[in-house]
């Protein structure tokens, strides 16, 4: 049996456990669903194409390279990205999914200014980057928000997960469980009766607080399509959830025993949650001894009203938390026995686990009965994704600080490549939460034969998951020989799939004995020998619980002995990770098999270690730890510092710890708040955390480990880099030979007239740290100055401090101030002390009477009655009352009367006044009835106003319009109890008044639909009910006589009865256009248009030059109209343009008419390219004619600038850029054609792209030659094809394009090769490509492209090679090199111009001389350039860019020989054109012509001859003749049929043989003779041979085949034993073909040898 299903059936069963029947939580409903499969069902099923699909997922994006981007699951995005149009096909209620990318960390003005333009902020996305709701009408208003970088849509494909998206690819029709997040909690039910429509099964919808959640199973492709949703913010796989003493708390593990025993901590006053399979017999009167007393609540989600625990595992859980041990004596008690404990019985009798699918309603019902500690061993194995489980799980601990919630890592640790270490990468969700404290499981150090599985080895147990030593051999529960702790293998490892390091920490987690459950069989991994009450378990499932009782006891220390009442989550996380002991190197030594990294710490095996609770909270050795709650919750930008003395060089460690905001689950860094932790020593030197050499930005668990830390003053910085959702609260820990300064809260002491009885001083003095209480102390004296007595200030209860100042007589002033902390870091109260004193005086007594009228209402301060206080002493008196009063009624204080040292009157409810003599102060009270405000319907006005009883009183302001769902509505009048007001038929206007107030009375604005008209008598009801009190009014009357109509006067939403109030036509405000204006149209006209009621329209007219009137309606946002008057509008045009406005009544203005003259230059440039033919040394003029047609002086200035392009990769990136910023385009040395670099798409380290890339090249701008211009290169591709099509031979999923743009980059267009492109994209949503998207293949190695550019000539552009990949399984990539667009320029100053800069009067035309010279030119080479005349004129675009080509005719003609012949002639020369050219060659005898080639292409030639002339009447082109010449061969030296062997018959056979075909040094003949091989080059031996000896020497010679390469020199080396002193160079030759024979060479030698230099 492999390990993990062992681990499963022996602590739980194996099974993956899902929350079956949510609705029993109670924000989880069902939806409507079909009958199908489960989730378990369907994650069973389909558990072979996940991991199949898994295995080829590629990491998230890297971080970034400090240019903007936005790192998604799904890919990188970059500005200049193109998407191209938004392909959501409607909008949300909100708007389109929009994505907003800020160019630095986002500021919280830069994050209120997107709300204003329009957008529903929600999710923060890394880096710097906002997903929004945006309505259309607002993208061009975010994009022009100052600091945004990009903004674009957020696409579907950008909303799959990627193992989905694998999923939907490779098995579209499998069934698969999904979590869909929507945007707002109201979409989820919308988006669930989308799954239901899709046939989805298993399905409920949960309505969160900030987004809902829907969770169902269908198809993966069914899953994927919903992505095209507006209400869709994310789609993943859903990976159900299943459930994952006393050695435990010994010193050499957590360090419990000695906090129990030695400090009283045992849990007391805490209350913990757990959530497991049961507890016990599930009866209170039957419960395990262990738990008497300590059960507080169940909650039975599970099985109803079934809480036992027939698994065992919840018992088991419970007992290592908070058991007694009353069964044991003691023995086996928990890790905080003195806890409460809040039960969550979440196994369904299935056993699967039912969980809500929002987590918040989880945690939720035990927060309310007081649990702040909530321990859960259960998990999904989701290879460290952040899931919705880890969201939701974030979330509630980001809404309740004080939640502590700790998760097993999981038990999935396995060693699948076989290398005898623990693979990564396989930690569980929720505990991939950032907020959490995942926990990991470590040894019991249990020895061999005490019990449970302690006599099992790793490799015994579960063989397949640990096949090689040193784990397979390794005991389950201690270390080799006794070793160094270490780690249980099945125990999962970090990091997180984003790269934050988990797990945080580690506890015991093997053989652990804890609680046996009495209602199951089952007895975990065996009973403990001598007490049936207990058994064996193990699994990070028993580490968890232990860890939360560590958690609990950190807890009880902060609130019994630290006063905090509410410690964060945050603060107990950083202690108990700050006080962790690393297990490293762990139990197999620092070999290849290391199992724990070397420090610094953390690692993503054991995260920062072991748990000590003794260590964390009461370290030895003259240290002492510091557990701080931020002062000040940071913003982006802020920062807090703390300064600290370290008295020894003891170790330091400091963590900060925060709880962070929940992630977007798109995200590919799931940190939303980056604040940043470094420590500053004495020298001034910087430490930062996590043993990184700067900021950490992925965790939001950051520490610092000094191991002999320098003494004196160290400063503790903690900043906010990044914080778009704050302001975040933090905790810090620290531990060391430490003192920290103490902070003293003191309320100073006021003037007194006492001078019998001493003065009381109190402060509350704490410290992070240890307070030594003898350091409070309080200095006084009655000068000021001098010599302070100094008192020691007692403890009195809690942290206040107490000390008394003898009492002195009248006129006696004392100062005073406070000190407490170490000598060396003292603090002052006040802080400027002693140079800052606090002082009071004693003064006579002053009498101050408190009364009230019409009685002493409620309560004051002073209270009422006489009081004495001290003269000169400064008085605030107060008085307070219930402001909302009771059923509309109230007493309210209106003021006061004073006298004396009061002032005589005054309004509100606070007097501040000095006694300098006696007072009186009087409140005023006044009973008050309320005036309730409302409209009907609801909406448009909702407040209350009080006046007092039988008083007047007025409405306030109702709105003239109001909305009731898409209906406009207009205010009709008030009324007051249900009653028009006024009751007397009048006008009800928008301030009701002379309502008198006997009682509480309600006020309602009444809105009628605006253009309701019952009657149908030409007057809207609100009009007539407003005005008149009732219907059937004349439209045609004018009772308030201003000669405006009732009809008119309703349009205008004007007042009939008031003849001041009277229609008004529309203000224009206009800045007009300036004039002349010196280019041509469109221009952009805008107004401020206003109305005394509402804008219908407002149009822009104009005419040109006299002509017919045009007219266009103007767009508006709020008042401010624009429009543009269009083209034509040319230079001499003259525009004359006016406005008009129409109100909604129809009353309409028209302002203007304003004149525009349009006057600017305009050019004419002819021809539109240069070119002449010329022969070399020679020159000639060619003219470049320019006008100005303009009124308008032109300016025009010549620049002669290089054409085409050629880059072979070997000059850096020369001018290419990334228009979308992705740098996996980068210049390789790997796979380079020419010779060294090629720019490659991909990764450097594997040699693959990543998963759904989408990365563009481009060239730098290319001037491009007249006629046809042409694109030539080399590239090596390698895709990924699909298989899946593969019929067809032609689809890809990841491919590359080609694109050109010719106006920098606005736009690109479709670059098509010659032949086309031999591919096509497969549609596939997660591509970037279009379906069917033309594209390259896979090349054979290095193959060229080469593209047409004709249609371009002339023109500036740029191309782009641009690559995308789908979101599952990568290939290695896409190389460049040899780029080449031509022609070009490669010669230079052939072309010059006498004059470069000119300005042309309007009507001026003149020819510009250019002189071209073919001097620079090589004969037959052609010089290539673009001369670009810039110039003012607006129509065109300047520089405009006018070919030249400059041709050199003359012909260079070059012959040459070898071997004995000559040619006539002989040499190098020119010719022309037309010039003839003849030419001879002859052997020399016993030689024949071997071979002729012109321009390296053979001759023909007759079989063999020793002349041959060869003649042309011109040459086309430059000549290069050579001829070879070559012994006569005797007959059959090479026989014909060999050298057919080798294709080498074009020729007579002793041509063949004379000559060296593949240029290796040897001829045909030797190589024959040789036996190698005439076509290859590598096949050239170097044969030796012995001479027969000559008749009357004994002196040996040696011969050889020489080489033809006449530069070779060879060295003989002989020697008469190479092993007694190795050989001697005897002598070096030069060589002399075809075949050598040495000098005589020494006889006693007998080993000899030959060397080509």
């Amino acid at each position: 049996m492999n390990r993990r299903t062992a681990i499963r059936w022996v602590w739980i069963s194996g099974i993956c456990l899902l929350g079956l029947v949510l609705w029993l939580w109670p924000r989880s409903r069902a939806a409507s669903s079909v009958p199908g499969l489960s989730r378990v069902e369907a994650n069973r099923q389909a558990a072979a194409a996940l991991r199949e699909v898994r295995r080829n997922l590629a990491p998230p994006a890297p971080a970034s390279s400090g240019e903007p981007a936005i790192r998604l699951l799904t890919g990188l995005l970059r500005p200049g990205m193109d998407f191209g149009a938004p392909v959501h096909a409607r909008p949300s209620a909100r708007g389109i999914p929009w994505l907003v990318l800020f160019d630095g960390p986002i500021q919280p003005e830069w994050k209120a200014a997107l709300a204003a333009a329009g957008a529903t902020l929600r999710a923060y996305l890394p880096d710097n980057a906002w997903l929004v709701e945006l309505p259309a009408g607002r993208r061009e208003a975010v994009q022009a928000l100052p600091h945004v970088a990009w903004a674009g849509e957020y696409r579907p494909a950008l909303k799959i997960q990627p193992l989905l998206a694998g999923l939907a690819r490779q098995h579209p029709d499998l069934p698969v469980p999904v979590t869909v997040q929507t945007f707002a909690p109201e979409d989820a039910a919308e988006v669930a009766a989308q799954l239901a429509a899709a046939g989805a099964s298993d399905l409920r919808a949960t309505p969160g607080k900030r987004w809902g959640l829907v969770r169902g199973v269908l198809p993966a492709a069914a899953a994927a399509e919903l992505a095209a949703l507006p209400e869709v913010q994310w789609i993943e796989h859903h990976e159900t959830p299943r459930i994952l003493n006393d050695a435990a708390r010994a010193a050499d593990r957590l360090n419990v025993e000695a906090v129990q025993s030695g400090h009283g901590l045992d849990g007391t006053g805490q209350i913990v949650a757990i959530a497991d399979t049961g507890l016990d017999t599930g009866n209170t009167n039957t419960l395990h001894p262990d738990f008497a007393g300590r059960l507080l609540h169940v909650f039975d989600t599970g099985r109803l009203t079934n809480w036992s625990d027939t698994y065992y595992h919840g018992t088991h859980v419970a007992g290592s938390l908070l058991g007694t041990g009353a069964a044991s004596g003691g023995q086996y008690r928990g890790a905080a026995p003195g806890a409460q404990l809040v039960f969550q019985s979440i196994m369904t009798d299935s056993l699967s686990l039912n969980l809500p699918d929002d987590l918040n309603d989880f945690y939720r019902p035990p927060y309310e009965l007081g649990a702040r500690i909530h321990s859960d061993s259960w998990g999904s194995a989701v290879a460290g994704q952040y899931t919705a489980d880890a969201m939701t799980t974030d979330e509630f601990i980001w809404d309740q600080p004080d939640q502590f919630v700790a998760y097993a890592a999981g038990n999935d640790g396995i060693d699948g490549d076989f290398d005898g270490v623990v693979d990564p990468l396989s930690l569980d969700a929720p505990a991939s939460a950032k907020n959490v404290l995942a926990v990991g499981a470590s040894e019991s150090g249990r020895p061999p034969g005490g019990g449970g599985m302690t006599a099992r080895t790793y490799g015994s147990a579960w063989r397949y998951d640990y096949p090689v030593p040193p784990i397979y051999n390794d005991w389950v529960s201690s270390s080799p020989g006794g070793g160094p702790q270490g780690l249980a293998a099945f125990s999962s490892r970090g990091p997180a799939a984003d790269g934050r390091t988990k797990p945080d920490v580690v506890a015991p987690g093997t053989d652990v004995v804890s609680v046996r459950s009495r209602a199951s069989a089952a007895v975990g991994w065996g009973v403990l020998g001598d007490n049936t009450n207990y058994c064996f378990m193990g699994g990070t499932s028993m580490a968890t619980p232990l860890a939360a009782g560590c958690a609990t006891l950190v807890r009880q220390h902060l609130v019994a002995d630290r006063g905090l009442a509410h410690p964060s989550a945050a603060l107990i996380k950083a202690a108990l990770v700050g006080g962790a002991r690393s297990l490293a190197p762990g139990q197999y030594g620092t070999n290849e098999f290391r199992e724990i990294p070397a420090a610094p710490r953390p690692n993503p095996v054991e995260g920062w270690g072991q748990i000590d609770v003794a260590g964390t909270l009461f370290p030895a050795g003259g240290e002492q730890s510091a557990l701080i709650e931020s002062p000040v919750a940071l913003a982006t930008g802020a920062s807090n510092v703390l300064v600290f003395l370290v008295r020894s060089n003891a170790p330091l460690t400091a963590v900060l710890a925060y709880s962070d905001y929940p992630s977007a689950l798109s995200a590919a860094a799931n940190l939303v708040n980056d604040l940043d932790l470094r420590l500053v020593d004495p020298a001034g030197g910087t430490h930062h955390p996590n043993g990184l050499a700067g900021p950490d930005a992925l965790n939001n668990l950051e520490s610092i480990d000094v191991a002999a830390a320098a003494t004196g003053l160290w400063t503790l910085v903690v900043s906010g880099r990044n914080v778009p959702q704050g302001p975040q609260p933090y905790a810090l820990y620290l531990r060391g030979a430490l003192d920290l300064p103490a902070a003293i809260a003191h309320e100073p002491l006021e003037n007194t007239w006492v001078t019998t009885e001493d003065y009381l001083v109190a402060a509350e003095v704490t410290a992070p740290g240890v307070l030594d209480p003898a350091t409070v102390r309080l200095h006084w004296n009655t000068t000021g100055t001098g010599t302070f007595a100094a008192v020691a200030m007692v403890a009195a209860t809690g942290a206040v401090y107490e000390a008394s100042i003898p009492a002195q007589p009248v006129g006696t002033r004392i100062y005073y101030y406070l000190t407490a902390g170490p000598a060396a870091l003292p603090t002052f109260h006040p802080a400027g002390a002693p140079a800052e004193l606090h002082s009071f005086a004693v003064t006579p007594p002053l009498a101050l009477a408190v009364s009230g009228i019409p009685g002493n209402y409620f309560e004051v301060e002073p209270p009422y009655g006489l009081h004495v206080l001290a003269s000169g002493i400064a008085v605030r008196a107060a008085a307070d009352y219930p402001a909302a009063g009771t059923n509309g009624v109230r007493t309210a204080c209106i003021g006061w009367q004073g006298a004396g040292a009061v002032p005589p009157t005054g309004t509100g409810t606070v007097c501040d006044f000095t006694m300098t003599g006696p007072a009186i102060i009087t409140w005023l009270w006044q009973e008050q009835v309320a005036l309730a405000h409302g409209s009907a319907p609801p909406g448009a006005i909702s407040a209350t106003t009080w006046h007092a009883r039988h008083a007047v009183a007025a409405t306030l302001p109702a709105p003239e319009s109001h909305v009731d769902g898409d209906t406009p509505l207009t205010f009709a009048g008030w009324q007051v109890d249900g009653v028009r007001w006024p009751t007397n038929g009048g006008p009800s206007r928008h301030v009701a008044d002379g309502i008198s107030m006997p009682a509480p009375r309600t006020a309602t604005a009444v809105y009628l639909d605006t253009a309701l008209d019952s009657d149908g008598n030409g007057l809207p009801d609100w009009f007539e009910g407003r005005y008149f009190g009732g219907l059937g009014q004349d439209r045609y009357a004018d009772p308030d006589g201003d000669g405006y109509e009732n009809e008119l006067e309703a349009a205008d939403h004007t007042d009939p009865l008031d003849d001041a109030s009277v229609p008004a036509v529309p203000i224009i405000q206009h800045d007009p256009l300036a004039s002349p204006a010196a280019t041509p149209a469109p221009w952009t006209v805008a107004a401020t248009v206003t109305d005394n009621y509402q804008v219908a329209s407002a149009t822009l007219l104009w005419r040109r030059n006299g002509g017919l009137t045009r007219a266009v309606s103007m767009t508006n946002a709020g008042d401010r109209y624009t429009a543009q008057i269009p083209s034509p509008a040319r230079d001499g045009d003259q525009i004359v343009y006016w406005l008009s406005a129409a109100d909604a009544a129809g009353f309409s203005v028209q302002a203007g008419a304003w004149t525009v003259n349009v006057s600017y230059a305009r050019i004419s440039v002819s021809p539109d390219f240069l070119e002449a033919s010329l022969p070399g040394d020679s020159q000639t003029n060619l003219h470049l004619f320019i006008q100005n047609n303009g009124s308008q002086p032109l300016d025009v200035a010549l620049e002669i600038a290089p054409i085409g392009f050629a880059d072979d990769m070997e000059a850096g990136t020369n001018g290419w850029t990334r228009p979308d910023g992705n740098v996996d385009w980068h210049l390789s040395p790997q796979n380079a054609r020419s010779p060294a670099f090629a720019w490659y798409c991909g990764q450097p380290l594997t040699q693959t792209y990543r998963d759904a890339t989408h990365a563009a090249l481009a060239t730098p701008p290319i001037r491009l030659a007249a006629g046809a211009p042409r694109l030539d290169f080399m590239h090596r591709a390698r895709f990924e094809f699909d298989n899946d099509r593969s019929p067809d031979g032609q689809h890809y999923w990841d491919s590359g394009v080609l694109e050109i743009t010719d106006n920098g980059g606005g736009t690109w267009s479709a670059l098509v090769p010659e032949g086309g492109y031999p591919g096509l994209i497969t549609s596939n949503p997660a591509s970037p490509f279009a379906p069917e998207t033309p594209c390259f293949v896979d090349t054979a190695d290095w193959d060229p492209v080469g593209a047409d550019l004709s249609a371009y000539a002339g023109k500036q552009v740029q191309i782009r090679f641009r690559f995308g990949a789908d979101a599952y399984v990568v290939a290695e990539g896409w190389r460049l090199d040899d780029v080449v667009v031509s022609p070009r320029t490669e010669f230079n100053d052939w072309l010059s111009v006498a004059e470069t800069n000119w300005t042309y009067p309007p009507g001026f035309a003149s020819a510009v001389p250019l002189t071209l010279d073919t001097t620079p030119l090589p004969p037959m080479a052609s010089g290539h350039y673009a001369l670009l005349v810039h110039h003012n004129d607006p129509e065109r675009a300047s520089p405009i860019a006018v070919p030249v080509a400059l041709h050199n005719l003359t012909r260079r003609v070059r012959v040459t020989v070898e071997g004995p012949g000559e040619a006539a002639p002989a040499g190098e020369f020119l010719l022309g054109a037309s010039d003839p050219f003849a030419v001879e060659f002859a052997a020399h005898a016993g030689h024949f012509i071997a071979d002729v080639r012109s321009n390296a292409v053979p001759l023909p030639l007759p079989d063999v001859v020793a002349t041959q002339a060869f003649a042309w009447a011109t040459l086309p082109g430059n000549l290069d003749l050579h001829a070879v010449f070559a012994p006569l061969l005797e007959d059959g030296l090479v026989p014909p049929e060999w050298l057919a062997l080798y294709g080498l018959t074009g020729r007579h056979w002793m041509a063949e043989a004379s000559l060296d075909q593949d240029r290796d040094g040897f001829l045909t003949w030797q190589e024959h003779q040789l036996g190698s091989d005439p076509t290859a080059a590598a096949d050239a031996p170097l044969l030796v041979d012995f001479q027969t000896r000559q008749p009357g020497s004994n002196a040996w010679r040696i011969v050889w085949h020489a080489f033809t390469n006449r530069n070779a020199t060879y060295a003989i080396l002989s020697s008469t034993n190479p092993a007694w002193g190795g050989f001697v160079v005897f002598t070096n030759l030069p060589a002399a073909p075809p075949v050598m024979t040495s000098p005589p060479l020494p006889p006693n030698h007998r080993y000899f040898g030959l060397r080509k230099n």
